[in-house]
């Protein structure tokens, strides 16, 4: 689970202002924003997301809508790699793994034949990295569809593998 929630720090200790759905006595990660020394950075993270989420789909548009043109298929395997691996920094470690398998499967592209299910097999995609929280159902349906129209990863990727794969592009 994937979750931000507000807290109050009082006593010594933080009190969650809404309730999670976890296990007893789980491990969880805590990052801490303080909203009244920077009350944006947390939302600066998401808005850059979903601005980004938002350029790549425009970018799949406009080589849909501009289908013809050859310079927009062309340019789209390298721009599509970079906007992805700038998605991949402002992921949560789910949305993580599919922006990995993506950056994977945008390296199959080929320029010259691009196809229109290839486009729709990442808009897709794309989708899935908006839901809160992703599940490995979503991953899957994602990946089998990368493979369905000849895109796929190179492997599946392990948690290990997401973690450092920043490190090894």
């Amino acid at each position: 689970m994937n979750k931000t929630v507000s807290a109050i720090y009082a006593a010594g200790a933080l009190q969650l202002l809404e309730p999670v759905a976890l296990p007893e006595a789980a491990k969880v990660q805590v990052q801490i924003f303080d909203r009244e020394a920077e009350p944006e950075i947390g939302y600066r993270q998401t808005d850059s997301f979903r601005h980004c989420i938002s350029n790549l789909r425009h970018l799949l548009t406009q080589v849909e809508r501009h289908w013809a043109v050859d310079e927009a298929r062309q340019t789209l395997p390298r721009v599509l790699r970079s906007e992805l691996k700038t998605l991949w920094h402002l992921c949560e470690p789910p949305q993580r793994k599919l922006c990995a398998m993506l950056e994977l499967s945008a390296k199959h592209l080929d320029e010259a034949q691009i196809t229109h299910e290839q486009i729709a097999a990442f808009q897709f995609a794309l989708e899935q990295l908006e839901k809160d929280p992703i599940t490995e159902i979503d991953l899957k349906t994602c990946r089998q569809q990368l493979i369905a129209v000849g895109l796929p990863p190179r492997f599946t990727l392990g948690d290990e593998v997401v973690q450092t794969y920043v490190d090894e592009i």
